[in-house]
């Protein structure tokens, strides 16, 4: 199965359910027959971000130390939005942008 372009922010609701649909149809019944659609529902970012900070919690950690790459990298901008006292060493290797109309460059160290 090849990876597939498909139109529109990533992060909106009409995407993912974009995507969502694309990916069951790939993979033929499977979804359909063993995934219940409220459960695939709930997997997104948020909630990914969510399951990690938990996990920290659970772990005792009082900070959350990542390293994130390509889709990652907003994994990892979205927790230190949502838990900013949470953060610990984070590294982004290679943000990608959240909007596919974006044009602008990432900034780098040597900007700041």
């Amino acid at each position: 199965m090849g990876a597939a372009q498909l139109p529109g922010n990533p992060l909106s609701k009409d995407s993912l359910t974009t995507q969502v649909q694309y990916f069951a149809a790939q993979t033929g019944s499977f979804c359909s027959e063993y995934e219940s659609k409220n459960y695939l529902a709930h997997m997104n970012t948020p909630n990914v971000v969510r399951d990690f900070d938990l996990i920290r919690n659970l772990t005792g950690h009082d900070t959350f130390d990542y390293w994130g790459w390509s889709y990652g990298t907003i994994i990892g901008t979205m927790y230190a939005q949502m838990y900013p006292d949470k953060v610990g060493k984070m590294v982004l290797d290679g943000t990608t942008p959240t909007s596919p109309t974006s044009q602008q460059p990432a900034r780098t160290f040597e900007e700041d």
